[in-house]
């Protein structure tokens, strides 16, 4: 689509060229918009190029040129569609340049929607596209079509005739399709193309464009940031990082209180005793006793909102240094993952899938009601044998996202070497979304004190699963921790950056890194 700021550059393309007789390197089209640097300017350059009207030769200062005039189709946007509600006229009617070439048939009686949503996604139809629909009142099964039910609301669905009824069926799993009386439904128009851009798989371009000409443009890797990665994500650039693999704390009452390696001893320490706690969780997460009147309910549900909105803190800049088709992976508890994938969602991403992490487990931690009751003497103890508070936890969930490709997968992998899974496992079978036969009692160091340390060799696998393996490739953790991650990324040939807001963690990852290094070196000789 020919925004108003690429027809900008391409008339300035075109006047300097007719001025001066060659067009302008990307430092003058630089300096001419004042942009923040010469990879914005770049970045104009390549979508006017991929939209056809640009050709650029080589790597030369100016090497850009332009395709001779082509036939263009300008079509108004109406206005912004979406699922069960009437069109939302547009104040200041959009128009947009297509080449006449894409438009098969009649370039007569043609106009644009914005979709939002997400009903259309299996039909790479996005949140933020254009859809080019020709004006008619008929349309054949399996047609996507702009369509008025009751005279009162406007959808974009795919149609089907059935007997008696006309099945509206959105190209989205998750969702249900609609049915409708054949006179209770008037067929607007037929969708004949998509447009998208790259500003159309992110929620917020604006706020998107403002950063990417703020982000720094490159970065050191294979090292530790020590601080706050709410912080310090914020100075990385723009789409540089191939993959996010993190264990963020799933005790969500940490929120605004002091969290450092005193606080988790104590918690630890308080209830190293206790029958009712998961030990390798400390106290604080949650899972502690306390009577459960109305007071606690509403705290416990604060607590966990509070925990979303920070996950979608932190998320929203993972969301802007992962590259476009990169995944995200985060550890949590099993009640609290929903929570995470959902604000993790509102940071931009895709929900993919939950992995589970099969593990050893002990006995059950919560109340034994029968024996509960037999050691206070009361009656009916029988009755309750085989009752507790709670399930033996045998998993953990890794909630599996995406950041949005640029139009498929094909497009997005030659562009990024990035946004596929490796489904072949070393059994030569498919790979499920159970991971199973990795033993969660890896020996810490001694002078490891982290209480939640993850096996290198899940990290790993988690690394084979979403990352081609060279050196370039760069795996992030923002909640490294004792160093795991990182380790893994070593052991697997990539490069990690990790950032960790507990000194004595840092201190103790690079322990740790630096004896994993020593040791991969004695091993060569």
């Amino acid at each position: 689509m020919l925004t108003k700021r690429r027809k900008q550059v391409l008339d300035f393309i075109k006047s300097f060229r007719d001025k001066r007789g060659y067009s302008p390197s990307l430092e003058e089209i630089k300096r001419h918009f004042h942009l923040a640097s010469v990879s914005t300017a770049h970045h104009h350059v390549k979508l006017l190029e991929e939209l056809g009207y640009l050709k650029k030769q080589g790597n030369s200062p100016r090497s850009i040129d332009l395709y001779e005039s082509q036939p263009m189709v300008q079509i108004p946007i109406l206005g912004r569609i979406s699922a069960g509600q009437p069109i939302l006229a547009v104040e200041d009617r959009e128009i947009i340049s297509v080449p006449q070439a894409n438009i098969k048939g009649d370039t007569q009686n043609l106009f644009a929607l914005k979709v939002e949503g997400q009903s259309m996604i299996d039909e790479n139809i996005n949140s933020g596209d254009v859809v080019i629909v020709r004006s008619q009142q008929t349309a054949e099964d399996g047609q996507k079509v702009v369509a008025l039910i009751n005279n009162e609301e406007v959808t974009l669905k795919k149609l089907y005739r059935e007997k008696n009824r006309i099945r509206l069926q959105p190209a989205n799993s998750t969702l249900d399709p609609i049915f409708v009386d054949p006179g209770n439904l008037i067929i607007q128009g037929v969708v004949i193309d998509t447009i998208k851009t790259l500003q159309n798989n992110y929620p917020n371009w604006e706020s998107y464009k403002n950063q990417q000409q703020k982000s720094p443009t490159e970065f050191e890797a294979n090292k530790i940031i020590c601080g706050d990665c709410t912080t310090e994500l914020k100075k990385l650039p723009l789409n540089s990082i191939d993959v996010c693999i993190t264990d963020p704390p799933y005790n969500y009452e940490f929120i605004g209180h002091k969290w450092n390696v005193e606080e988790i001893q104590r918690r630890t320490e308080r209830v190293k005793n206790s029958k009712t706690l998961v030990k390798h969780i400390p106290y604080g997460s949650g899972l502690a006793g306390g009577v459960r009147n109305n007071r606690w309910y509403e705290r416990n549900a604060q607590n966990v909102k509070d925990y979303r909105e920070w996950c979608s803190t932190w998320g929203k800049e993972v969301f802007r240094v992962l590259k476009p088709g990169a995944y995200v992976l985060v550890f949590n508890s099993t009640r609290t993952i929903a929570h995470v994938q959902v604000a993790l969602e509102n940071a931009g991403f895709y929900a993919r899938d939950i992995i589970v992490w099969r593990k050893n487990s002990g006995i059950p931690k919560g109340l034994n009601f029968s024996g509960k009751l037999k050691k206070e003497g009361v009656e009916g103890d029988e009755k309750w044998k085989g009752w507790h508070s709670c399930l033996r936890n045998e998993w953990e969930a890794i909630a599996l996202l995406q950041k949005p490709l640029i139009n498929n997968y094909p497009e997005t992998v030659k562009k990024f070497d990035i946004g596929l899974l490796h489904t072949q496992n070393g059994n030569g079978g498919f790979q499920s979304n159970i991971i199973e036969n990795v033993s969660n009692k890896d020996k810490k160091e001694n002078f490891n004190i982290h209480c939640t340390v993850k096996p290198v060799k899940l990290i790993g696998r988690l690394i084979d699963l979403v990352l081609p393996l060279d050196q370039s490739k760069i795996v992030l953790d923002p909640f490294l921790g004792s160093g795991t991650t990182a380790i893994a990324a070593l052991d697997k040939g990539v490069s990690y950056l990790g950032i960790e807001i507990n000194e004595d963690y840092c201190r103790i990852a690079q322990k740790r890194i630096d004896r994993y290094i020593n040791e991969s070196q004695q091993k060569l000789f």
